[in-house]
């Protein structure tokens, strides 16, 4: 969001096995004792704000990235959650291999039918001068997850949504972000430095 945003800011990186003094820390200022936290713009250090979904919201509303009207404002919300719920589903669509599995109304086809129509309506990630939404931003990053876990299987998922992704990590500020260290690649895949891709089981305090 940030980079999209051309926001300037710092991000300092932790990955969960830091020296208990280090973790003691945030965990104390942390406001249910996890990360991420967020503080700057208004939001102090000392009382940062947390939870991933607050931030996000918080940092929509900074940067403009609700979409104008209460209408544009909704549908990036409801965008927002249904991209959510399609996380909850990204061991199935990485899983599902050439077999299409009909499920429920939450189930990852009817879910990717679904957001197949809110990113129609929802600006065009083509268009390098429209100001995407955080539910946009939020759907490139379960699907960028689940594409980096398995190539393809987002095309196998929906056309629709590959034509999204592809189109949206090809923006300028994204693309130039994906290419950076400071991006982290998905748990399950590797880390990259100078000296080569580092495991994350490898990654020691």
């Amino acid at each position: 969001m940030l980079a999209e945003a051309g926001a300037a800011y710092s991000h300092l990186a932790m990955i969960g096995n830091e020296h208990a003094a280090a973790a003691a820390e945030w965990r104390k200022r942390s406001a249910n004792g996890l990360l991420p936290v967020m503080s700057g713009l208004g939001v102090p250090r000392s009382t940062p704000l947390c939870q991933s979904s607050s931030i996000i919201r918080f940092l929509a509303a900074r940067y403009g990235m609700q979409g104008s009207g209460q209408t544009a404002k909704n549908a990036a919300d409801v965008l927002f959650e249904t991209a959510k719920d399609l996380h909850k589903h990204q061991a199935d669509v990485v899983a599902m291999g050439a077999k299409q599995v009909e499920g429920n109304a939450k189930g990852p086809w009817a879910l990717a039918i679904r957001l197949e129509t809110m990113i129609a309506a929802a600006p065009s990630v083509a268009d390098p001068d429209a100001a995407l939404t955080y539910g946009q931003l939020q759907l490139l990053h379960c699907l960028m997850m689940m594409e980096e876990l398995k190539p393809g299987c987002v095309e196998h998922l929906s056309s629709k949504l590959e034509q999204f992704r592809a189109a949206a990590i090809q923006r300028s500020r994204i693309a130039k972000y994906l290419s950076s260290a400071v991006r982290f690649p998905s748990q399950d895949a590797q880390y990259n430095y100078k000296s080569g891709p580092i495991a994350r089981k490898n990654l020691t305090c």
